[in-house]
Parts: C-alpha cells; structure tokens; sequence
C-alpha cells in the first residue's frame, strides 16, 4: 500500500513542498501528501485501520514513504522553511541549480527521516489496535544498506530512523538487475562485489538484524529464453552469496512469476 501517494482522490490540504529544480520556486506536489499534515496523519491511520479490519495476514508499506532531497518545506509565518540558500549550495553560473549541500541539509534530512519513520509507526499501531497478530513490513531501498549518505539524501532515510521502526520486517530492495543499471556494473563479479557489501554491512544492523528480508526480481516472461536463462544465473548466484552471508530468508518479486521460482528451484537442486 501507498503512503504519502496514498490521496485516492481524497480532497486534503497537506501537499508536501518542493524545490522545483527547473524554475527555482517552492511548490506544492500534486499527489504527495504532507506527512507532518494532522488531517493527513489521520486520513492515513485510518485508511489502513479500515484494512486491517479486513481478514488479511498483514500490511507491507511501499517504497513512496520518503522525501527527496528537494521535498518537505514548510510554509511559516508566509515564509518557506528552511531557507533553499540555507540547505543548498547553488551553481554559480546557474543561481537555481542545486551544486551541493550544505551541512544544515543532514540536520534537516536527519529529522524527516524521524518524521516518516514515526508515521510509519503511527500505521502499525493502528492496523494492530484493530488486530494485534498482523504482520507489519516496510520496503526500504538498497542505498541505506551500500551508501548511508545516498539513503539519507536522496530518500530521507537513516539507521538511526530504521532503528525505531516497530515493523516486524524491513524488506530490503536489493533489485539485482536495477542495481546493476543505477551502479553502472559491466561485469556480474562487479555486481557480486557490491551484493556482498549490502550484506555484510546488514549483518552490523542489530537489534533490527530478526527484521531484515533481502528482495531479489525474478526475470520477466517476457524476455527471450537465452535473457532469462543469464538473468537466472545472476540471481541464483546473488541468493547464494546472501545464504552464505547467513541471510535465510529472502523474497522473490514478483511472486506470481512461477516459473522463474520453479526455474530456480530447479537451479538449486542441480547444485
């Protein structure tokens, strides 16, 4: 389930601020709700108690819970808080083209990153006032597990926030093939070295260590036969690599594609 895309045409007032990047103006989002709003807090608790009421096993919160570098100002008094001149440091050459940061910008990231992860919580606590036993879980990007400086700047999201969460499980999307592309890696040792370095910097990340579940993607049906048998191997060798890290548990997605599990099951066994 969404969160802060979670509006479904639902007339609130709370649109999260944005730096716009092209005209160099603060300007509201059309479908990103404010997660600081009060009316926003209460439409999103009770949007997902109203799930949990239902007969499911449990929630997962989508990957939309965080702001980016440029996302969640604040108008006060009229005037928009922080200062863009007080996070960023601009292009010279081009006064609205974000160059850098500054070192209030962590502070700033540091405390929405709290911020999510508290709304976060609020949810859970919801969904389980209504049923005490429902699994709660929340995808997290990969970036926060190889890069901290990546996960705090571009999403919002820090160990210290991830160690509040009161999820059961902290579903951890490392997307092999997506991080290959965004990596820029040529070679699967490449991709192997970087897949090793997420899981062992995971092992460091106690006491949440119970909650962590790596995601892998299994590849598309719709990819020629000579795509997928390569694309099979990759992920054969990246759910092996997580295994020997002591990392059992672990996700295939999509999960109604049965015939790469089947695939790699078969894989397995042949090994």
């Amino acid at each position: 389930m969404n969160t802060l895309k979670a509006d479904y045409n639902h007339e609130l007032k709370g649109k999260v601020l944005t730096y716009n990047k092209k005209t160099g103006q603060i300007e509201p989002e059309k479908n990103l709700l404010d997660p600081t709003a009060a009316e926003n807090i209460n439409f999103l608790m009770q949007l997902f108690a109203d799930l949990a009421s239902h007969p499911i096993d449990g929630i997962l919160l989508q990957d939309d819970l965080m702001l980016r570098h440029n996302q969640g100002f604040k108008l006060i008094n009229n005037k928009i808080s922080p200062a863009p001149e007080k996070l960023y440091n601009f292009n010279p050459q081009n006064h609205i083209q974000i160059e850098s940061y500054k070192p209030y910008f962590k502070q700033w990231r540091k405390q929405q990153a709290l911020t999510l992860q508290t709304l976060a919580n609020r949810i859970f606590s919801s969904c389980r006032r209504l049923k005490t036993k429902l699994i709660c879980a929340q995808n997290v990007h990969y970036e926060i597990f190889y890069n901290m400086a990546w996960g705090r700047d571009w999403f919002a999201w820090t160990k210290a926030a991830l160690k509040i969460s009161t999820a059961d499980y902290l579903m951890i999307m490392t997307y092999q093939e997506r991080i290959r592309r965004e990596l820029k890696l040529k070679s699967d040792s490449e991709l192997a070295t970087d897949m090793d370095k997420i899981f062992t910097y995971a092992l460091d990340w106690q006491p949440q260590k119970p909650k962590i579940i790596f995601k892998f993607t299994t590849p598309p049906l719709s990819n020629s036969q000579k795509q997928r048998k390569r694309l099979l191997t990759t992920l054969h060798k990246t759910i092996t690599q997580a295994r020997q890290k002591n990392w059992p548990d672990l996700i295939l997605t999509p999960c109604n594609n049965l015939t790469a599990a089947a695939a790699i099951k078969k894989q397995f066994q042949a090994n």
